[in-house]
């Protein structure tokens, strides 16, 4: 039987953590449900909404692995992964890396750093 949501089948559940600055500013995290048929960007605007972004999300494997830019991709990640979401600054194009991005968020030991604050990237989810 599908699992459904909203009256949507669900292919996937996708936990998903905005780290914080480790200050001020607390991790944000998030499930977002990846539905059967969606494109890419249906799947970025939910993510944008559930974890209030204004700017596009840039979602990485909580390995340090490429940007996920795609369905295909966000499938080739481990179910039940905990990815880690930067977000794209106003006016910043796809290729640049911004200051939310704490340096080059593209390497894997930035990117475990910002995992640690999210709180882990192991199994499981948000919580």
């Amino acid at each position: 039987m599908a699992v459904r949501y909203q009256g949507e089948e669900v292919r996937r559940l996708v936990f998903l953590c905005v780290p914080g600055d480790g200050a001020r500013q607390r991790p944000r995290r998030g499930m977002v449900p990846l539905v059967a048929g969606a494109e890419w960007d249906d799947f970025a605007s939910r993510v944008r909404k559930r974890l209030g972004l204004v700017g596009e999300p840039r979602i990485y494997a909580w390995d340090g692995g490429p940007r996920i830019e795609s369905i295909h991709g966000l499938l080739e990640v481990d179910e039940g992964r905990t990815l880690v979401v930067m977000e794209e600054a106003a006016g910043q194009g796809p290729g640049d890396a911004g200051p939310e991005c704490a340096a080059s968020v593209g390497e894997p030991s930035s990117l475990r750093a910002h995992l640690s604050i999210c709180g882990g990237g192991g199994g499981g989810g948000p919580g």
